[in-house]
This record gives structure tokens, sequence and C-alpha cells, in this order.
């Protein structure tokens, strides 16, 4: 039973993700974060997403009226396992896109289409209260009880980009996540609190390194 119940966290995580995902990242919350793993075992995850409407831009830029399709997969790896003897997980995130936008640049109507590879990102999270490093018989007569624990993600530039556009698949910059957060029974749920802040390093070659442009003259604009 415990062993299914991870699995479907596991699965709802992705599907969140996968949902929320958009050209700009947000913050993550994710469900069953700090859920209690058996030790050594692996998970392989595939979810899917779509996305349709709007799309906020720099007021910087001279671009109005972004509308985009994008369609999202995400794959994940998650493995258990004791770090400094302490239950943990070890996650790496690789999201694949496909979108298509259009909207009004300098006055005049711009489409563009894009597809590949995300910004991959790797997590570490470890239960540091509540919570012993355990077997998967050890997890099946486990009574939970209230947990504490902690995440770090980062997050590398590696998904395709293109100066000479506004909207691209990755974000050329690096990102750093720190969390905290506690999971506590009630009754067949799970109360969860987050307490996270996310860092990031600055895009040195967002339209050619200007941000915003000297003037629209400068530079030659595609969505």
């Amino acid at each position: 039973m415990a062993l299914r119940h991870i699995l479907a966290g596991s699965l709802v995580a992705l599907a969140t993700l996968a949902v929320a995902a958009r050209a700009v990242q947000a913050q993550e919350f994710e469900p069953r974060t700090y859920a209690i793993a058996p030790v050594n075992l692996n998970f392989i995850g595939i979810g899917y997403g779509f996305a349709s409407g709007g799309v906020f831009m720099d007021p910087s830029l001279p671009v109005q009226g972004v509308e985009g399709d994008i369609h999202l997969v995400v794959t994940r790896y998650t493995r258990s396992l004791s770090l400094f003897r302490r239950p943990s997980k070890v996650k790496v995130i690789l999201p694949w896109s496909s979108g298509n936008w259009d909207g009004t640049v300098e006055n005049q109507f711009t489409v563009r289409s894009a597809t590949g590879l995300g910004d991959v990102k790797v997590i570490v999270e470890t239960l540091f209260h509540g919570a012993e490093v355990m077997t998967p018989q050890e997890v099946r007569d486990y009574e939970p009880g209230m947990v504490f624990g902690a995440r770090l993600g980062l997050s590398a530039p590696t998904g395709n980009y293109d100066n000479s556009k506004a909207i691209n698949l990755g974000t050329n910059r690096w990102g750093f996540e720190a969390e905290l957060g506690l999971a506590a029974p009630l009754g067949k749920w799970s109360l969860e609190a987050m307490l996270g802040a996310m860092f990031f390093t600055d895009n040195d070659d967002f339209f050619g390194g200007q941000r915003p442009p000297e003037s629209a003259s400068d530079r030659s604009y595609g969505v």
C-alpha cells in the first residue's frame, strides 16, 4: 500500500509540474515532497501538459498581445537513498517543449515556433526529523507521524535559447532553490507546508545583452 502511494504521489507531482510549466518558470509546489520512500528504489515517470492562452511579456519590450499554445513533456528520474544516514531522494527532471506563439511586434504581426529541450533540473530532498532510513518492509509497517525536511534544487541553462527571440524554451541562466517543509498525517490525508525561495543568475545574452534595447531601431525583434 505504501509503495503504491509513493508512486502515485510521484505521478501526481509530474502532472502538476507539466501543467504549470510555461516559457517563464514560476515557483513550484510539489505534493508529497516529504513523503517517506524506502531506500534504494528507482522511479521513472513521464508527464504531459498542454497550455494555451496569453503570455506575459517584459513591459520594456515592444511586444504586445502574445498568445501561445505549448505542449510539454516532462521526464523524471528519482532515486531514494541514504544521505548522511538520513532518508533522501535525488531527482533529475528533463523537460521537452513544443510551442507556437503569435503577437504584435512594433505594430507588425509576428509568429514564432520552437521545439526542443528545456533547462534540466537536479533536486536533492532530505528528511532530517521524524523519519529514518527504512527498507520496503519497514515502510509498510511504519506509522506515519510529523516529518520535517529540506529541499535543494539546481537548474542549468541547457535548454534551447536564441538571443534574437523574446520567447525561448531555455532561460540561459542558472537557477537555485532552497526550501524547508513539513508533512503531518491528518486521517487519510497529509497536511503539508513549505517555505522556500528561488534565486537566479543574470541572463547576460538577453537580446544580445541589452535589456531593454537602447532604441527600437537598433535591433530587429522577433517573438
